[in-house]
């Protein structure tokens, strides 16, 4: 009979020990890369436990793996223990890929499908392809898929037509006069970043070893009329400028042969002759620089101009559409 009871009571001890248990547990082990957690929310409790984390291993939503988190896990009677959970950060989510419906590529062309394509992703590694591949030496029409895929595999595709078509007639870079800003977009290269009124522009871009902005300018009735190159290199001694001037100047040479007209400088202020040299004169604003080039095939005149404008000073060469006149008839 003794030992019957001594069982009994045993029981009675395992059973309250066991009602004393904090129940904890993890309701789920999976964190979508860059999410903005909080991974106690990631654990339920009872009504009389409470769950702290302790210590998160330099937890990284930003990086995928897995990962340990330790809690401090209190029961109603104040006791806290410590128990781990184990996390793994997945990226489940595809990239954005932004791509035209349509390419608009001049024949002869070098074809790279990064400069017609956008993709983000939050994994910041992205590899944009195209298939099949595109053969610009040739004129024709192509269904080809773009794909941007991250590193963990997942993949955004769409379909889009390439054209590769023969330009005559271009008048600046791949347009021609007139070309709408679809048609630009589609042949311009070099990712547009810059808007200012009518003008849309490419930056940071190199011109004859120079860094400059690609700009074209855009009537919404008649379309492209002008193009220019803005240089945008700095120099604290306004001499390199006019350096800067004349290898532009060599380079145009080769391209268009001699100049239509030069006036290298043109003397705008007799202050010019008490000056030291010609860059101090530029850099006041009492002379300028102009060489411009005439190309009848195109009604193109173009303007490699050296100047100062509010203590500015401006390096640009301006292509223009010699049939265009804007629309001043609105107004008073």
């Amino acid at each position: 009979m003794k030992k019957n009871r001594f069982l009994a009571v045993s029981a009675g001890i395992v059973l309250a020990f066991s009602a004393c248990t904090p129940k904890v547990s993890q309701n789920t082990s999976q964190i979508e890369l860059g999410s903005s957690v909080n991974l106690a929310d990631f654990i339920t409790t009872d009504e009389n436990t409470t769950a702290l984390l302790s210590d998160d291993n330099d937890f990284n939503m930003n990086k995928t793996g897995s990962f340990t988190a330790k809690f401090d896990v209190t029961d109603k009677n104040g006791k806290v223990t410590n128990q781990t959970f184990t996390f793994k950060v997945v990226d489940t989510t595809p990239p954005d890929l932004e791509v035209s419906d349509t390419i608009l590529v001049p024949m002869g062309v070098d074809f790279d499908i990064n400069s017609y394509a956008k993709a983000s992703d939050i994994s910041e590694n992205v590899n944009i392809t195209v298939s099949p591949r595109v053969d610009t030496s040739k004129e024709g029409e192509y269904a080809v898929t773009v794909t941007a895929k991250d590193a963990s595999g997942n993949e955004t595709k769409k379909d889009v037509a390439v054209t590769v078509a023969k330009r005559e007639n271009t008048a600046f870079r791949n347009a021609c006069w007139g070309d709408d800003e679809a048609t630009i977009r589609s042949l311009e290269s070099a990712p547009f970043t810059l808007k200012d009124g009518d003008a849309i522009g490419c930056s940071n871009q190199e011109i004859s070893g120079l860094d400059a902005n690609i700009w074209y300018f855009i009537d919404s009735e008649y379309g492209l009329y002008c193009g220019s190159y803005q240089f945008t290199s700095r120099h604290s001694n306004a001499n390199r400028y006019i350096s800067d001037f004349k290898t532009i100047k060599e380079n145009m040479v080769k391209v268009y042969g001699e100049p239509a007209s030069t006036e290298e400088p043109c003397i705008i202020d007799s202050g010019y002759y008490y000056c030291d040299d010609e860059g101090q004169a530029l850099s006041i604003d009492y002379s300028y620089y102009l060489t411009t080039w005439e190309i009848p095939e195109t009604n193109t005149e173009i303007s490699l101009e050296l100047y100062t404008d509010n203590y500015q000073i401006v390096l640009g060469v301006w292509y223009t559409d010699k049939r265009y006149e804007a629309d001043n008839t609105g107004g008073l």
